[in-house]
């Protein structure tokens, strides 16, 4: 059987799992966690705002980033797990990758990943599933996936 990855994913977390053979268990071997995607939506506001006043007057203006800084810090973490599959994609630590992550989640990560990345992709579903322990994650995939 060729090795294969289940990526479990929300906006603040990347839970990484390996299967190398159809009778082995599901291992988990990777947990990424995104701190700032826990920070309070007022506090990501007020770091990522400029402020800056006209020419000639006492008035000052917010500068209101056209993407809002929650979607923002989303992209940046979607942006390292890519990085992180594709590297183990030129490591050839894998060759089947797998997909589960919160449905908002996914089609962010899904335009962040390369196209060799996305070649290897098997099946991918749209659940929140990454508080699940590596138990319910296997037992979820097992009428899903057939492992050869």
């Amino acid at each position: 059987m060729q090795t294969s990855w289940v990526i479990v994913t929300d906006s603040t977390r990347a839970r990484i799992f390996e299967k190398k053979s159809a009778n082995q268990p599901l291992h988990e071997f990777e947990d990424l966690y995104h701190p700032a995607a826990h920070e309070n939506q007022n506090d990501l506001e007020h770091h990522t705002r400029g402020s800056f006043h006209d020419v000639g007057t006492l008035h000052s203006h917010t500068n209101d980033p056209s993407v809002s800084p929650l979607s923002h810090q989303n992209d940046l973490f979607a942006k390292s797990i890519a990085l992180y599959l594709e590297k183990g994609r030129k490591e050839a630590k894998y060759h089947r990758l797998f997909l589960i992550s919160s449905p908002h989640f996914l089609g962010v990560l899904r335009n962040k990943l390369g196209k060799e990345v996305n070649r290897l992709i098997q099946n991918e579903w749209a659940q929140e599933l990454s508080d699940l322990s590596a138990d319910e994650v296997e037992e979820f995939l097992k009428e899903k996936i057939v492992w050869h």
